[in-house]
């Protein structure tokens, strides 16, 4: 039996942590010694000179053997951070059974003697209870745990029964039943260690390998975000010495970018890996309406372009997919300014040029935030008789009509954004829009303070 115990430490000291070793070769070492108490080989062959040692030393083995079980259940099955309770437990129970070492400076050694052989069998049915509880999420980690605890609480049944019910079991039954026990014990508490270190293994592969494809994930994203960032520097460039177009395009470039630093931040920070998964689908749609707004505004021409306003392409759009994106767009930007966003989703369809209903509602929604100091923006469509409107809501000082017609200039803002970051080219570019597709700008104030920017947009069906 102790070739095999050495046999399995070995094993494990090479498969597992050094501290999990550690506590099961404490509680194997306290268990072989409560053997050898009981055969008597521990007072012929460790102890002989200490009679009185002897006497006492059951209650001290005893204690061990429990308190060992307790730490090493806690360590094995990680309550601490798996189930806090639990750990709770088995840490009152090894306090407990250390509390009965100390009173018995004050009392009888006998009654502790038997109320030790009491908490042996408790402790055995809470060590197993505990791998089943584990068992239930972790079944492949702490199944071979789990089983080897049933045979413990065999053999202290039975001393249990001895001891506590004066059933007759002779004292070689009870010594050989704690033996084979201890053998089958050792033998499943090593394949449990293995085992154990086997799926720890397998979880940090799994890990290391998410995290290489994250890191791959996020080096492509950054190689985009300075594409991105190198082209808005060319428009910017642009902007200050060509036309008016080239100012459009930055600004309508600066509010998605600065939601995708945003996102991507809180990406590098770290998050949940659902919340990694969000933030990657708005980052990937913010990139989808960056990349064709630059392409299509700094790849043609500006004849292409006053071509291309001459003759608009129409195209059938669902806008509550552009709702949708534009809210995942700008919903970092207004959380980091205190600012509630919220769409309102629908399942109408216009007939409109895809990125200019899309520049059209970003331009409103940005300024709608910008304005903005605290409350609510709210924005979506509602259908008027056979007219569909966009309507964009915030709570900001308000923009009446004079005031529209006043910004509708470009280069002009409202006066509550004079250190607001931005050229005010907003509701200019939405003017101008409107203007090219024949659709309709207007504004009103709302009771309160605030304002409500709409565009009347041509409707194609509702669904």
């Amino acid at each position: 039996m102790l070739l095999l115990l050495i046999l399995i430490a070995f094993a494990a000291f090479f498969a597992t942590h050094q501290v999990i070793f550690a506590a099961y070769s404490t509680f194997a070492t306290f268990g072989l010694l409560f053997i050898m108490h009981a055969d008597g080989n521990a007072f012929q062959y460790l102890w002989p000179s200490l009679p009185l040692f002897n006497g006492y030393s059951s209650i001290l083995l005893g204690t061990g053997l429990i308190a060992s079980g307790a730490n090493f259940t806690r360590l094995f099955l990680s309550t601490r951070d798996h189930h806090p309770w639990l750990d709770k437990v088995l840490l009152a129970l090894i306090f407990g059974v250390l509390a009965l070492v100390v009173s018995t400076v004050v009392v009888d050694t006998q009654p502790v003697k038997k109320l030790l052989v009491l908490l042996a069998l408790c402790a055995a049915i809470l060590f197993t209870l505990s791998g089943v509880i584990a068992a239930r999420k972790r079944f492949k980690e702490v199944r071979f745990f789990a089983i080897a605890w049933f045979g413990a609480v065999i053999s202290s049944g039975i001393m249990t029964s001895r001891h506590w019910f004066g059933i007759e079991i002779s004292e070689e039954v009870q010594f050989d039943s704690m033996r084979i026990v201890f053998v089958m014990d050792a033998a499943l508490m090593g394949a449990a260690i293995l085992d154990r270190f086997n799926q720890l293994r397998q979880a940090r592969a799994d890990a290391l390998q998410l995290s290489l494809s994250e890191a791959e994930r996020n080096l492509k994203i950054s190689r985009r975000l300075r594409d991105l960032e190198t082209r808005y520097a060319m428009a910017l460039k642009f902007a200050e010495s060509s036309n008016q177009r080239i100012a459009d395009t930055v600004h309508d470039i600066r509010q998605p970018l600065h939601a995708l630093r945003l996102n991507i931040q809180q990406m590098v920070d770290g998050q949940g890996r659902g919340a990694r998964r969000d933030t990657a689908g708005q980052i990937e749609e913010t990139f989808t309406y960056l990349e064709e707004l630059v392409s299509q505004k700094l790849n043609i021409s500006v004849e292409e372009w006053e071509l291309d306003a001459s003759k608009p392409k129409q195209e059938t759009v669902a806008i509550g997919e552009v709702l949708r994106n534009v809210h995942e767009m700008f919903a970092p930007d207004a959380a980091a300014k205190g600012v509630s966003l919220r769409s309102v989703p629908s399942q109408a369809q216009v007939v409109l040029p895809p990125l200019d209903l899309m520049r059209i509602v970003t331009n409103l929604v940005s300024n709608g935030i910008k304005y903005t100091p605290k409350g609510k923006v709210l924005f979506g469509v509602r259908r008027h008789k056979s007219a569909l409107w966009l309507h964009v809501y915030d709570r900001g000082s308000g923009l009446s009509p004079e005031a529209l017609n006043h910004m509708r200039l470009r280069a002009v803002r409202g006066d509550t954004a004079m250190s607001t970051e931005g050229h005010g080219l907003g509701l200019s570019i939405v003017q101008s829009l409107v203007e090219k597709h024949g659709l309709r700008l207007r504004t009103r104030l709302l009771k309160g303070g605030g304002s409500c920017v709409s565009v009347l947009l041509e409707l194609a069906h509702m669904q």
